[in-house]
C-alpha cells in the first residue's frame, strides 16, 4: 500500500476464489426473453457502495449477510442467476439454468477513509479493484455473469459493496430497485416493490411500423483522424455544478440566450440546459472540424410514456435513446440556447408512438448505434443510491467505477443539504489536451446568480386568473425603490411610474433583509396604511385557493414541497408561501424583467 498525502495512491486488496450464489429455492428455467430495448445495451456498468463500520452490538459480518441474502433475492430475481446466450432469434436471451452469480469475498490493506473522496477525485485503478474481474470475458458478455459482487472488508470495520451488472438486465431505475430489494431482504423484511418479470409486453408489433427517423441509429461520418491514446491518453475527471451555477445555465440557455421570464413556456429544464452546455463544452474541447457533424444520445425514462404505462416494478429497459445531431461550428458559435433547443425537441418526440417504432426498427435493421464523433449521456442525478440499507445503514457514498465508453458522461446527484439536493456532478473522460479545455469552460460558469435590483409586492385581487401572467408590468417598476411596496390598485399596469412611485411612499416598508416567504415581516406591517383584511390570514381572500407560478430555484428553497407540473414549469399550491396568506405576491425585478415571480 502506497499512501501520497495521506491518501492510498495503491490500493492493495486481497481477494479470495470467487463461489456462485445460487438461488435459495428451485426457480423457473428454459430461455427468458430480453425485449429490443435491452439489446442495444449490454455492457457492464461497475458501481461501488460504501458503509460506515457497524454500531456497537451489530456483530453481523457483512459478507455473510450480504451473501445469505443474494440467495433468497435471487428467488424473485431468477434471470440473474442464468447466463446470457444468443437465442434463435439471434438475439440476446437468458438462460435461466440456475447457475448462480458470482461472489467474492476480499480484504484491503487499509481504512476506507484512506481512499478518499471517489465522486470527486475518482482513480479507476483503485476503485476497480473493489470490482471482481472475470477472467477472460472482457468485451465478450456471453462470458460475463449478469451479476457479479464483491465485498471488500476494510481495517476500520466499514466495507465496500462493488456490484458489476449487464445493462441488457435492467436500466438504472430497475437495478436500484433490485438493490433495495436485496437490503430488504437483509433486513428481513417484505419486498416493497416486486419485480414484473414479463417483457413481452415490449415485443415489436407484427407488422413492423416504422414511422419515426432514429438518428441516435445512423452513422456520422468523421472529418478528422482521432489522436492515438499513447500520443493523448485519456483522462478521467469529476466536475461539481452548484444550483446556483445550473439556474445560471437555465437562464442562458433560455430562448435568445438573456434574460426572459421564468414563467416562459421556452424556459429551460436542468437536464436540457446542462446536457446543451456539456454537449457544446465538450465539442469545443475536442476541436472538431467546423463541419463535422455531432450527435448527442441519451436515454428517456419511458415507463410513463408508453400505452399503457409498465408496470410498477418492471424488471428491465424502459429507457429509450434520443438524438440530436449538429455541425460543431453551429454548436459551438451559436448561443447556448441552440444546444438546449436541440436536446428539448429530442426529448419531446418521445413517444409512446416513437418508442414502439423504435422496437421496430430493431426488429427489422439489428441496427447498433454508431458513437462516432457522438457523446452519450445518462442521468443518474435522480436515483435512489443512498437507500441501499443492508442492515449498516444507507451507503456513506456510491460511486461509478468508470464509464461504459470513452463517449459517455454521467450526470450524479451532488450530495444533500437540509433534504435537497445541491447540485450535479459531471464525470467523464476526454483526452488530456481536451480535458483542460473542458476544465476551464465549466469553471467559467458563474457561481453566484445576481441579486434582483428591486422587489414588487402586490395584491392577489390583480389577477384575473389562476395562474400569473408572464411579466404582466414590463418595465413599468423599474424605478421603485427594492424596499418598497404599493397597495392593492383596480389596474395597476394603467399606473404610470410616477403615480406608483408616489403611491409607494404611502405604503408599507419591506426591508431587503426581509425573508417574505417565511413570514419574517417587519414590525411595522400591523400598523401600515392598508385594511386590515390584506394582512389576515383567516379573511375571505386569503382562503382562496390561487396558484402562483413560481422560478424553480425560488420553489425549491422555499416552499413546503406542495407541487405539480404544468408543462415546462413547476407550479405550486399558494399555501407553500406563507406570505401569500397575507394576500400578496412578489416579484423580484432585474432589469426590467421577472427573474423570480411568487
Amino acid at each position: 500500500m502506497e499512501t501520497t498525502n495521506g491518501i492510498v495512491s495503491k490500493l492493495t486488496v486481497h481477494q479470495n476464489n470467487p463461489i456462485l450464489v445460487t438461488p435459495a429455492e428451485e426457480t423457473k428455467t428454459g430461455l427468458y426473453f430480453l425485449s429490443n430495448l435491452d439489446q442495444n445495451v449490454a455492457v457492464i456498468v461497475r458501481t461501488i457502495y460504501c458503509y460506515k463500520p457497524a454500531a456497537k452490538g451489530n456483530e453481523d459480518d457483512p459478507v455473510e449477510v450480504i451473501r445469505k441474502s443474494l440467495a433468497r433475492v435471487l428467488v424473485h430475481y431468477y434471470p440473474l442467476a442464468g447466463r446470457l446466450a444468443i437465442g434463435p432469434e439471434g438475439k440476446l436471451v437468458v438462460d435461466c439454468n440456475g447457475e448462480g452469480a458470482l461472489f467474492v469475498e476480499a480484504e484491503a490493506e487499509c481504512g476506507m477513509e484512506e481512499i478518499g473522496d471517489v465522486r470527486s477525485n475518482p482513480d479507476l485503478q483503485n476503485l476497480g479493484k473493489l470490482v471482481y474481474e472475470v477472467p477472460g470475458a472482457a468485451g465478450n458478455v456471453l462470458k460475463m455473469p449478469p451479476l457479479v459482487a464483491q465485498v471488500t472488508k476494510f481495517k476500520c470495520g466499514g466495507f465496500v459493496l462493488g456490484l458489476a451488472i449487464n445493462h441488457c438486465l435492467f436500466d438504472g431505475i430497475a437495478a436500484m430497485e433490485f438493490v433495495n430489494s436485496w437490503g430488504e431482504i437483509a433486513r428481513g423484511l417484505p419486498l416493497s416493490v416486486p419485480p414484473f418479470l414479463d417483457r413481452t409486453i415490449l415485443k415489436s408489433r407484427n407488422p413492423a411500423q416504422i414511422d419515426h427517423v432514429h438518428g441516435e441509429l445512423l452513422d456520422v461520418e468523421l472529418k478528422f483522424e482521432d489522436p492515438k491514446e499513447e500520443e493523448d491518453p485519456m483522462v478521467h475527471k469529476s466536475f461539481p455544478l452548484t444550483l446556483e451555477q445550473l439556474e445560471t445555465l437555465k437562464s442562458k440557455s433560455a430562448a435568445g440566450g438573456g434574460d426572459v421570464d421564468p414563467l416562459a413556456e421556452k424556459k429551460r429544464s436542468t437536464f436540457e440546459a446542462l446536457s446543451g452546455f456539456v454537449w457544446r463544452a465538450r465539442t469545443q474541447s475536442l476541436n472538431f472540424p467546423p463541419n463535422q457533424p455531432t450527435k448527442l444520445i441519451f436515454a428517456v425514462d419511458g415507463r410513463a410514456k408508453f400505452v399503457p404505462p409498465l408496470p410498477t416494478g418492471y424488471f428491465g429497459n424502459g429507457i429509450v435513446f434520443t438524438n440530436s445531431i449538429c455541425e460543431a461550428g453551429e454548436l459551438v458559435n451559436q448561443p447556448l440556447s441552440r444546444a438546449a433547443g436541440l436536446v428539448r425537441e429530442s426529448v419531446r418526440m418521445v413517444d409512446d408512438g416513437y418508442m414502439r417504432s423504435a422496437i421496430d426498427y430493431f426488429e427489422v435493421t439489428r441496427a447498433r448505434p454508431s458513437m462516432a464523433a457522438t457523446l452519450v449521456i445518462t442521468t443518474w442525478s435522480r436515483l435512489a443510491f443512498d437507500t441501499a440499507d443492508f442492515g449498516w445503514g444507507g451507503p456513506l457514498f456510491s460511486a461509478p467505477v468508470g464509464l461504459p465508453g470513452k463517449e459517455a458522461v454521467l450526470f450524479l446527484a451532488d450530495g444533500e443539504e437540509e433534504g435537497r439536493k445541491k447540485g450535479v456532478r459531471v464525470f467523464l473522460g476526454l483526452p488530456a489536451s481536451a480535458m483542460k479545455t473542458f476544465e476551464k469552460l465549466v469553471t467559467e460558469v458563474p457561481t453566484n446568480i445576481p441579486q434582483p435590483k428591486h422587489y414588487i409586492v402586490g395584491h392577489l385581487s390583480f389577477l384575473t386568473g389562476l395562474v400569473l401572467p408572464p411579466n404582466p408590468w414590463g418595465n413599468l417598476f423599474a424605478t421603485l425603490p427594492r424596499d418598497h411596496a404599493f397597495p392593492p390598485q383596480s389596474s395597476p399596469t394603467k399606473q404610470e411610474p410616477q403615480e406608483l412611485l408616489q403611491i409607494s411612499k404611502n405604503c408599507l416598508k419591506i426591508p431587503a433583509s426581509a425573508n417574505l416567504f417565511r413570514n419574517e415581516f417587519p414590525s411595522s406591517a400591523s400598523t401600515n396604511p392598508m385594511p386590515p383584511m390584506y394582512h389576515n390570514p383567516d379573511s375571505l381572500l386569503s382562503r382562496q385557493p390561487v396558484t402562483i407560478g413560481c422560478n424553480i430555484s425560488t420553489y425549491r428553497r422555499e416552499s413546503k414541497r406542495a407541487e405539480d407540473r404544468h408543462g415546462d414549469r413547476k407550479v405550486c399550491e399558494w399555501r407553500s408561501f406563507p406570505a401569500l396568506r397575507y394576500g400578496f405576491f412578489v416579484a423580484c425585478i432585474n432589469g426590467g424583467n421577472v427573474r423570480s415571480t411568487c
